[in-house]
C-alpha cells in the first residue's frame, strides 16, 4: 500500500513538526549560552550529524570558539523554523 500527499499537506506537517520542536528548546538564558554541536543536537532531538551537515550545507548559522563551532538557541529555532540563517564559517 503506497500513500501519497499534497505538496501543501507535506509543508504545513513540517511546519506543525518544527513548531513543536520549537516549544521543546529551552528559554535562553540571560547569559545566552552557545551549545556545543553535541548540545545543540540534544535540544533538537536530532543526531549530532545533523547538526553538523546543516552547518555545512549552510542553513545552520554557527558561531566559533576557537576553532569548534558554537549554537546559539536562537539559531536552532530559526533552523527548525526553516530559515535560511546564513553561513559564518564551516
Amino acid at each position: 500500500m503506497q500513500l501519497t500527499f499534497a505538496e501543501s499537506d507535506l509543508e504545513r506537517l513540517a511546519e506543525l513538526i518544527a513548531a513543536k520542536i520549537t516549544e521543546r528548546l529551552p528559554a535562553a538564558k540571560s547569559d545566552d549560552t552557545l551549545l556545543t554541536e553535541a548540545e545543540a543536537a540534544a535540544s533538537c532531538r536530532v543526531r549530532t550529524h545533523t547538526i553538523r551537515d546543516a552547518r555545512r550545507r549552510g542553513v545552520l548559522q554557527c558561531s566559533r570558539a576557537g576553532r569548534f563551532p558554537r549554537y546559539s538557541r536562537e539559531q536552532l529555532a530559526a533552523w527548525l523554523r526553516g530559515e535560511n540563517a546564513g553561513k559564518t564559517g564551516t
